[in-house]
């Protein structure tokens, strides 16, 4: 028996699979510099729920205030006597351009209210004119 001849063999060209690698590359590395956007927060903090949704300003110092009343400012942990120093530092070089300091607050729930108010207190002190409260929207609610 003979069999009829084979049709020639066309080359293993994987030259085809070049541009998808190439897309999944440009991708990977799209996302790896876009994921790397934000500092994470020097301790956890869970914010308290709240049921009216508002906006603030972008442009605002963040601090964050931990259930154990530790303090950090735009992610750098620091003590009541840095902090006020700092801020007293921001508040100044704001009156130069004419401008008011604003400060987001991300304290944790669990905070006591009477540690809350002498923060804000000691805040105003030296001259911040804008403190807003940063809470999480409560689940079931409706805008």
């Amino acid at each position: 028996m003979q069999l009829p001849p084979m049709p020639p063999r066309r080359g293993e060209d994987d030259s085809h699979l070049i541009p998808l690698i190439n897309i999944v590359f440009l991708l990977l590395i799209f996302f790896m510099l876009a994921g790397a956007l934000t500092r994470p927060d020097p301790f956890a903090v869970e914010p308290p729920a709240s049921a009216r949704a508002g906006e603030s300003p972008g442009e605002a110092l963040q601090i964050l205030l931990n259930r154990e009343g530790r303090l950090a400012l735009d992610g750098q942990p620091l003590e009541m006597q840095a902090l006020k120093t700092r801020l007293a530092r921001a508040v100044e070089a704001a009156a130069e351009e004419g401008e008011g300091v604003t400060v987001h607050l991300r304290a944790d729930r669990r905070v006591s209210s009477a540690r809350l108010l002498d923060l804000t207190r000691q805040m105003q002190e030296t001259g911040v004119e804008r403190i807003f409260l940063l809470t999480l929207k409560a689940r079931g609610e409706t805008p």
